[in-house]
């Protein structure tokens, strides 16, 4: 297949070709970006209903902060050696113990934020079906519902 036509990553574990870098400034822009997304507004409405305005908004800021730098610093180093982050581990962790504690960071992760949305998501459709078709659902058997039919619609695509 041609290699244009061929978008898979081919370069998860193994330097990045010369002529394939990209700088370090987009690299820390694009993870500055992640920083802007939905799951980002959602943790700010969280923050804000849980905690005072101003502690929610030093807590978010300082949190993405610390994350941004982190980031950035993995990304410079990325950038500079070629080489992916998630191989860049393997230089402080060894084989086996880069590979299990980045998988199990996101995995940890991302069942979070699957849950978090899920729940939101549950609590949506049941507010939804409650205040326009007038059917009373549970909110827990929503999210048992949505998670289920995500599952299921993972193995669609």
């Amino acid at each position: 297949m041609d290699k244009e036509k061929n978008k898979a990553e081919v370069n998860a574990l193994t330097p990045i070709p010369e002529n394939e870098r990209k700088s370090w400034i987009s690299m820390a822009f694009v993870q500055a970006g992640i920083c802007v997304c939905v799951p980002a507004f959602l943790e700010g409405a969280l923050l804000a209903e849980a905690m005072p305005v101003w502690q929610a908004i030093v807590s978010g800021t300082l949190g993405y902060v610390i994350v941004v730098i982190v980031m950035s610093i993995l990304g410079m180093m990325g950038c500079d050696l070629g080489i992916p982050s998630c191989t860049l581990t393997k230089s402080t962790f060894g084989d086996k113990g880069g590979r299990y504690i980045v998988s199990l960071l996101f995995a940890i992760n991302l069942t979070g934020w699957f849950g978090i949305q899920n729940g939101l998501c549950g609590e949506a459709f049941t507010n939804f079906m409650s205040q326009y078709v007038g059917i009373e659902i549970p909110v827990v058997a929503s999210n048992i519902i949505w998670a289920l039919l995500c599952y299921l619609l993972q193995y669609t695509a």
